[in-house]
């Protein structure tokens, strides 16, 4: 997954750059209904934990180690224009987007280190708004916010060799929220190449009860790459 990361974003790169690759984006000027699909690669920000409540009174913070992370995406939206008084075109979307994204659990430290399978995975539907900020001849330039719910996943922690099995996993749901910016190349009449980059700021989560593990609100950076259709 990572190798087909790093070349669809060499390929995006490719295609950006020269101004003759693909047709001028006429179709973006218009007011259209879309879909995308996009696939990202992400990177975890203020991941603190895991926050161990031991009882009596008695606590102790962990820390854990990712690899990069990888997700996808699958958006529904609709552009329309508005005019000032000068007849100045302003251009803006409004989507629904529903996100999924995993990162890999390489290590927890608990009293000592040990090695972690498993994965941090998140599952979120946005609701986004953008606009249009910028334009030249062959690209156009958005940025807006989204949010939405988010659903998360962690796996129990390792055993430590004191016996404790004290990090516990689960699921659990709280309020997201998203900024993200978008530079747009069309591929014809109806597709168009997306990139972007976001932040998303996902809720915290708590699981169990004597021991109860905590970890708090923490985000996810990173870039895709989402093919557009309209219709």
């Amino acid at each position: 997954m990572h190798k087909r990361c790093i070349f669809s974003f060499v390929v995006l790169g490719v295609l950006l750059h020269f101004p003759g690759a693909i047709a001028a984006p006429t179709n973006l000027d218009q007011e259209f209904v879309y879909v995308q699909g996009a696939v990202e690669t992400s990177k975890l920000s203020n991941f603190r934990g895991p926050l161990v409540d031991l009882g009596a009174g008695i606590a102790a913070t962990g820390m854990t180690t990712f690899d990069r992370g990888r997700g996808w995406g699958l958006t529904l939206g609709r552009q329309w224009i508005s005019e000032d008084e000068e007849k100045k075109r302003d251009f803006h979307r409004l989507e629904i987007e529903l996100l999924s994204s995993s990162f890999k659990r390489k290590s927890v430290t608990f009293f000592q280190a040990m090695p972690a399978s498993g994965d941090v995975s998140a599952e979120v539907t946005f609701v986004n708004y953008l606009r249009r900020i910028s334009e030249s001849e062959n690209y156009r330039y958005l940025a807006g916010l989204g949010i939405g719910l988010a659903r998360l996943s962690v796996a129990d922690g390792p055993v430590f060799s004191n016996g404790c099995g004290c990090p516990k996993g689960g699921d659990s749901t709280g309020l997201a929220w998203q900024a993200k910016a978008v530079a747009q190349r069309p591929m014809g009449d109806s597709s168009v190449l997306n990139g972007y980059i976001f932040y998303r700021s996902l809720p915290g989560m708590s699981f169990g009860s004597s021991p109860q593990t905590k970890y708090p609100r923490f985000g996810i950076y990173g870039i895709g790459i989402a093919l557009e259709f309209s219709f």
